[in-house]
C-alpha cells in the first residue's frame, strides 16, 4: 500500500463491492494476501485496489452473482456531495467502529469452524453465535459428567460406611447375647452353691445337736443312765 493511496475502511470496501460488511470484513480476514491492510492509529485501512479484490473473491465463492454492477460513486465522492455530514463524524464513533471492525476481523481470521467458507445466505455472527453456544453445551455435559461422577462416589463411600456400622452392630449384638449367656449361668451356679450350703448347715446343725445330747448322756453316772433307762421300759 503506497502513501498517497486513497485509505478505504471495511465499510466502505462492502459498500463498493455490493455485499454487506460482515462478508467483506470475513473475506479479508480469510483473504489477507488478495485484501491488504495495514493500521492507521487504530483504524484498519485499505487500498482502492481492494475493492475489485473483494468483489471476485465474493463473486467465487457466490456471495453475489458474477457480472453485478457495482456502484458508481466512490466512498470519497458521496462524502464530497453530503458536504458537512461526513466532516462531522465524532472521533468517538470512529474509535467504537474500529474496536468492532477489529473483533470481527479476529473472528473471521480465527481456526476453527468460524474460518471456513461458510454457506451462503447464512450471517457470519449466526455461525459465531452457533459455534459459541456449542461450547457452552460441551461445558456444561462435563460439568454434568464431573458431577455424577463426583455423585457415585459419594454414594460408594456412605454405602461402605454403612456396612461398616452394621457389621460392628452385629458383633456388638452378639458379643451382649454371650454376655447375657455368662450372666444367666453365674446366676445359677451361684443358685445351687447357696443351696449346697443350706443343705450342709442343716446337716451340720443336726449332727451338733446329736453330739450334745451324746455328750450330755456321756457326762452322767452309770447308775442314772441305768435308772432312766429302766423307767423308760416300764413306761
Amino acid at each position: 500500500m503506497k502513501p498517497h493511496d486513497k485509505k478505504l475502511k471495511i465499510a466502505d470496501i462492502a459498500r463498493e463491492a455490493g455485499i454487506s460488511e460482515d462478508e467483506a470484513r470475513a473475506i479479508a480476514g480469510r483473504h489477507p494476501k488478495e485484501v491488504p491492510s495495514r493500521r492507521l492509529g487504530r483504524i484498519k485501512v485499505f487500498p482502492e485496489q481492494a475493492i475489485g479484490a473483494v468483489r471476485r473473491i465474493a463473486e467465487k465463492e457466490g456471495a453475489i452473482p458474477a457480472g453485478a454492477q457495482r456502484s458508481d460513486k466512490l466512498p470519497g465522492r458521496g462524502r464530497e456531495e453530503t458536504g458537512v455530514k461526513g466532516k462531522g463524524d465524532s472521533r468517538l464513533g470512529a474509535i467504537a467502529q474500529q474496536r468492532e471492525d477489529e473483533r470481527r476481523s479476529e473472528r473471521a481470521s480465527a481456526p476453527g469452524p468460524s474460518s471456513s467458507p461458510r454457506p451462503q445466505g447464512v450471517p457470519h455472527h449466526l455461525i459465531e453465535k452457533v459455534a459459541l453456544q456449542e461450547k457452552q453445551i460441551q461445558r456444561i455435559f462435563a460439568r454434568l459428567e464431573d458431577s455424577e461422577k463426583t455423585h457415585l462416589a459419594t454414594a460408594a463411600a456412605l454405602e461402605e460406611q454403612i456396612g461398616l456400622l452394621e457389621r460392628q452392630v452385629a458383633a456388638l449384638e452378639e458379643q451382649n447375647r454371650i454376655t447375657d449367656e455368662w450372666i444367666q449361668y453365674v446366676d445359677a451356679r451361684l443358685d445351687e452353691m447357696a443351696a449346697a450350703d443350706r443343705d450342709i448347715a442343716e446337716t451340720t446343725n443336726a449332727w451338733a445337736s446329736y453330739t450334745e445330747s451324746e455328750i450330755a448322756l456321756l457326762k452322767r453316772s452309770f447308775t442314772e443312765r441305768m435308772r432312766d433307762r429302766f423307767a423308760g421300759e416300764k413306761k
